[in-house]
Parts: structure tokens; C-alpha cells; sequence
């Protein structure tokens, strides 16, 4: 199941003498709640909570179906029913699938992640960078004012030297 890194020791103990296993009081996050012969495991979604028994999850688990995929289509509006199916999940075959090539796929999703995300952040941050032309032809005014001795102009000579023309 999940280790969580924010159980307290206050509430390992209140498990411990509620009649959990010390291994389980440990190992489970804190949404795993309730006596040590029933324990339950809280989903939230909105005001409503969705309580699911250890070992359905055990069973759920063990055919490939995570508390986190339960907690994502939970989210998504699907009943506990439809969220606690486990017909739908496809384990992958690892005699298919070689190491080297799972590392190189979710390195690919993670970086075109990523790109997506500082996309989306930059047009929050800077939303007239998507309806503003970026990239303009030189005007008249600009030309003229180029051709003219207005603004210094700096040129490298045959020796990479910095020459100001």
C-alpha cells in the first residue's frame, strides 16, 4: 500500500492500541482509519466521504487496481462501483516490455510535460504573448534611421576584433 511520510507518531500509537498490526500502523497513510478488524480507507470527494474496507483494496490491488487510480476516477464523478471495478485494468505483460524502454517513455512524458507546463505558465503570466505578434518586418522610420550614422554600428575585422563603423 503507501508509505506515508506523514503519519505521527501520536498516531501510530492511537492504531497500535486500537488492535492494529505495528507492520500496517506504519506502513498505511493516514486515510486508513477505524479499528484493527475493520479498517477502512477514506476517499474524499467534496463534503462526501467514501469508506472502502482494507481488504477489498488488498484484493483490488493484487489485480492491479491502486488506491490512486481508485481516488482519480472517484474524482472524475464515477460511482464506487464503477471506481472499484478492476475489469477494466490492463496489467502489462513485463516479458514485452524491456527496462531500458519504459525509462525511455516516461522520460519522453515527462519532459513533454513539463514543456506544457511552462507553456501554460508563461501564457498566465504573459497572456498578450499569444494575440501579439512576435516577430515584425522593419518598418520605413526603422530602415531610414539604420541607414543613417544615428546608432552606433559594431563589425568584427579580419582578427575578431570589435570595430566600430
Amino acid at each position: 500500500m503507501i508509505k506515508n511520510k506523514t503519519l505521527t507518531w501520536k498516531l501510530v500509537t492511537e492504531r497500535i492500541s486500537d488492535g492494529w498490526n505495528a507492520d500496517l500502523a506504519h506502513k498505511l497513510s493516514v486515510n486508513f482509519k477505524g479499528p484493527g478488524d475493520d479498517i477502512q480507507y477514506h476517499f474524499k470527494r467534496g463534503t462526501e466521504i467514501i469508506k472502502v474496507p482494507y481488504t477489498k483494496l488488498k484484493v483490488l490491488e493484487e489485480k492491479g487496481l491502486t488506491v490512486f487510480i481508485i481516488a482519480q476516477k472517484l474524482r472524475r464523478g464515477a460511482t464506487i462501483e464503477e471506481a472499484l471495478c478492476a475489469d477494466d485494468v490492463v496489467l502489462p505483460n513485463p516479458k514485452n516490455y524491456d527496462d531500458k524502454l519504459i525509462r525511455e517513455l516516461q522520460e519522453a512524458s515527462s519532459k513533454a510535460a513539463y514543456i506544457r507546463y511552462k507553456k501554460e505558465k508563461q501564457l498566465h503570466r504573459k497572456p498578450w504573448l499569444k494575440t501579439v505578434q512576435q516577430q515584425h518586418k522593419r518598418g520605413n522610420y526603422c530602415k531610414y534611421l539604420f541607414n543613417r550614422s544615428s546608432f552606433a554600428k559594431v563589425k568584427k575585422d579580419l582578427f575578431g576584433r570589435d570595430q566600430i563603423i
